[in-house]
């Protein structure tokens, strides 16, 4: 998944830099972003769907799903330890159709 491929990437940076990367710009990895067609430029990824954003205090990394379709808007977080959070944002909760609980 992107979710893994991009956490990988940030616990591979840790462990050459001790510390997360803040920029995609800074793994290992290449990435084209939806809007632009080019690398991000900073810590953030647009696909066709989801803003990906990079977090260098814990490593974590979060997916904002603006609204929209029949899911409506959420938010998911992967933790570096692969922990996923799911957060709705509004009246639809896509959370439990995706096995998850959701954090608000």
């Amino acid at each position: 998944s992107l979710f893994g491929t991009i956490s990988g990437a940030q616990q591979r940076y840790f462990l050459q830099h001790d510390g997360y990367a803040t920029n995609y710009s800074d793994l290992d990895i290449d990435f084209i972003d939806s809007t632009t067609g080019q690398a991000p430029a900073a810590g953030t990824l647009n696909t066709a769907s989801f803003a990906i954003v990079l977090d260098n205090t814990d490593g974590s990394v979060t997916a904002t799903r603006s609204s929209g379709g029949r899911f409506g808007a959420y938010t998911l977080k992967r933790e570096i330890s692969g922990n996923i959070i799911c957060t709705k944002d509004g009246d639809k909760d896509v959370c439990p159709v995706l096995g998850m609980t959701s954090a608000s």
